[in-house]
């Protein structure tokens, strides 16, 4: 069996979003993530999933720019991905529960 996550797929922005939701939606219960917002977790954790995938690091700040950027956009499309899943699915049992 292959593994579901390789350093390549997670350098895109489907593998990448789809691992830092998984991990946010981990460890958000945990006691000591519990009073951070779940958006600021999830750039941290897309910002060390970028940075610690990537090597070699960049010796320039043109480098570390587009770390930081890749970072955020995995952390905001893992949560809009979220918000889209969850409200699809709240609307359709809302609708279920009406008749």
């Amino acid at each position: 069996m292959e593994p579901l996550f390789t350093i390549s797929s997670l350098h895109t922005v489907d593998g990448g979003s789809l691992a830092v939701m998984l991990v946010v939606q981990m460890v958000k219960t945990w006691p000591v993530f519990q009073r951070l917002p779940t958006r600021f977790l999830a750039v941290m954790v897309g910002e060390m999933l970028v940075i610690f995938t990537t090597r070699p690091l960049p010796t320039h700040v043109g480098g570390w720019t587009v770390l930081i950027l890749n970072g955020v956009l995995l952390a905001a499309t893992a949560v809009g991905g979220w918000h889209l899943v969850t409200k699809n699915v709240t609307e359709k049992t809302n609708m279920d529960l009406r008749g």
